[in-house]
């Protein structure tokens, strides 16, 4: 069998298109997750906007942003979606499922699903209730995403009025590809998110 030199010109081209739409999509992932495990059953659902930048010892700087929904669905679980984009993500959507696992007055642990399209990972989000409506959180995750596949972050959210919640939160992503090539594998993540609940 004899295969024609046009034959293979559109192969390569397609294949050239192909792992470049792969590898630039691969980056479409959150920059941070932004979502504290806080959701109440009293409150059910949340829509969310965080503004999120990444850096690397100050070699590179990336802007962020993420918009996201969260509803409460039973007693044990909560689903949603979210819309991306950025210097780091691109542009993109995903599916966000949390399992609560333990709900005290003062603590909540949990177990998050993400995903989109070339992205997925797992995160166990904690909480302590410092007082009233003041929490700390961490959510710990690991992920095949380029924007780190490995994410320790911390951070505070507290309550304005019975609504609105702020979030701060700071953190490390580790082998974090997406910034400036030859930069440190290790970036540094911080956001400001402010959420809606009802």
């Amino acid at each position: 069998m004899v295969v024609s030199t046009a034959f293979l010109k559109h192969v390569s081209k397609v294949l050239a298109v192909g792992l470049s739409a792969y590898f630039a999509l691969w980056a479409c992932a959150p920059a941070a997750s932004m979502r504290p495990p806080t959701l109440d059953l009293d409150a059910p659902h949340e829509i969310g906007l965080a503004g999120v930048a990444t850096t690397n010892n100050g070699a590179t700087f990336a802007p962020d942003a993420q918009l996201w929904y969260e509803q409460r669905v039973g007693k044990k679980f909560s689903v949603g979606g979210t819309l991306f984009g950025g210097a780091t993500g691109l542009v993109g959507v995903g599916a966000l499922g949390r399992w609560h696992a333990v709900e005290l007055d003062r603590f909540r642990l949990g177990v998050d699903f993400e995903g989109g399209f070339l992205y997925a990972a797992v995160g166990v989000p904690m909480a302590y209730r410092l007082l009233g409506d003041w929490w700390l959180y961490t959510s710990p995750s690991a992920g095949l995403r380029m924007n780190g596949l490995a994410r320790l972050p911390v951070g505070t959210q507290f309550g304005i009025g019975e609504h609105v919640r702020i979030s701060v939160e700071g953190g490390v992503d580790f082998f974090n590809s997406t910034l400036a090539p030859g930069s440190s594998d290790v970036a540094f993540v911080g956001g400001l998110a402010a959420a809606v609940r009802w």
